[in-house]
């Protein structure tokens, strides 16, 4: 069954690009502010559209065409292009100090399929974030392997809105140093929970450690090992 999807989605893509028209695609939508649902202005929105995916990461794209942005004072935005054969698109939305918010049931996808003659409309909503800047200090040489984990400290509310919840970063051999910049949702996360596990043959050595969050600024740890 596989090699029948698969040549059945490569007709669809081909035939879809195939398709011309001179009527233009547009893509818009509206920015707002997690807390309040106040518009956000100034929003640098970024538009990449392809004629293909690969990969399975959302930067993953193959001859990616990048356009840009900024949300007026309504939170508004738009993007007008004549008909071509970009056949996927991908919308994203960066102000400083803020962090989209997702909601983990409904993760947002890798790329979407333009709506061709059509208004493709994607709506953001932008929390204040925290930033935590972790350095992971290889002092010892005595370990192989560091094994981190950090989850949101609010593990066991009820709101579903939360960024970096357990993320797991594994690392052999780190030389000297490895910084890491995590950005949370402050609003749910005062506080990260850090734990990290660290190896050598067959000792494990655990470790665990609440941090505190600054809004709309960053903290910085060192790990030494």
């Amino acid at each position: 069954m596989k090699p029948k999807l698969t040549l059945t989605l490569i007709l669809f893509l081909t035939l879809n690009a195939c398709e011309k028209n001179d009527s233009p695609t547009f893509f818009q939508g509206i920015v707002t502010e997690h807390n309040t649902d106040v518009p956000l202005p100034n929003v640098l929105i970024k538009l990449n559209r392809n004629d293909a995916y690969t990969g399975l990461a959302p930067n993953f794209f193959a001859n990616v065409v990048i356009d840009t942005t900024r949300t007026d004072n309504n939170g508004f935005y738009k993007f007008s292009f004549d008909q071509d054969d970009k056949l996927l698109y991908r919308v994203s939305a960066f102000l400083p100090n803020y962090i989209k918010v997702e909601n983990w049931m409904t993760p947002e996808p890798i790329a979407t399929f333009i709506q061709k003659m059509s208004v493709n409309s994607d709506t953001f909503v932008l929390g204040k974030s925290a930033t935590l800047k972790l350095n992971l200090s290889n002092t010892t040489h005595n370990f192989d392997r560091i094994s981190l984990s950090c989850r949101s400290y609010l593990s066991d509310s009820t709101n579903l809105y939360i960024s970096e919840y357990n993320k797991l970063y594994a690392y052999m051999n780190v030389v000297d140093s490895t910084e890491l910049i995590l950005d949370f949702l402050y609003k749910d996360n005062l506080k990260a929970a850090l734990s990290w596990t660290l190896r050598k043959d067959t000792l494990v050595y655990k470790h665990h450690r609440d941090t505190e969050l600054i809004l709309m600024d960053t903290t910085y740890l060192t790990i030494e090992f």
